[in-house]
C-alpha cells in the first residue's frame, strides 16, 4: 500500500499518493522502472529526499541518451516526473501473467526480464 493510500509521517504530515498502480501492476515491482528523487542539500551528510527538482532535465537526459527508456513526465495522463521505465511492447498485464505463470519469485522475475529484453521497442 506504500504510495497508494494516504499515509502520515511520524510528525503527522500527510505523505503524497505517488502511484495509481495496483500491486503487481507497476514496472517498478519487476526491476524495469525506477523513481528518482533529488537530494535537497548535497552538502549535508546523508540524503535529504525531495520530490522538488529539475525533472524536465531528467526527461531530456532519458530522451537523448537511452533509446530503450521512457520518462513518465511525457505521459498524457498521470504524469509521473520521477519515473523512468524500460520501453517494451509487452503491456503490464502480460508482464504480470508471465511473472505469475513462472511461479513468481526469482523464476518469475527471470522470465519477465528475458521476455522484456527480447521485446525492446
Amino acid at each position: 500500500e506504500q504510495g497508494r493510500t494516504r499515509k502520515f509521517d511520524a510528525s503527522g504530515k500527510k505523505l503524497p499518493i505517488v502511484t495509481n498502480a495496483s500491486k503487481g501492476f507497476s514496472l517498478n515491482q519487476y526491476g524495469l522502472a525506477i523513481d528518482l528523487v533529488f537530494d535537497q542539500d548535497i552538502y549535508k551528510p546523508g540524503m535529504q529526499w525531495t520530490w522538488s527538482g529539475n525533472y524536465e532535465k531528467l526527461g531530456e537526459i532519458v530522451a537523448d541518451g537511452f533509446r530503450n527508456l521512457e520518462w513518465a513526465g511525457n505521459w498524457k495522463s498521470f504524469q509521473e516526473y520521477p519515473h523512468v521505465q524500460v520501453k517494451t511492447d509487452l503491456d503490464i498485464r502480460s508482464i504480470y501473467a508471465l511473472y505469475i505463470e513462472a511461479g513468481a519469485g526469482r523464476e518469475g522475475l527471470n522470465r519477465v526480464w528475458n521476455s522484456v529484453r527480447d521485446s525492446f521497442v
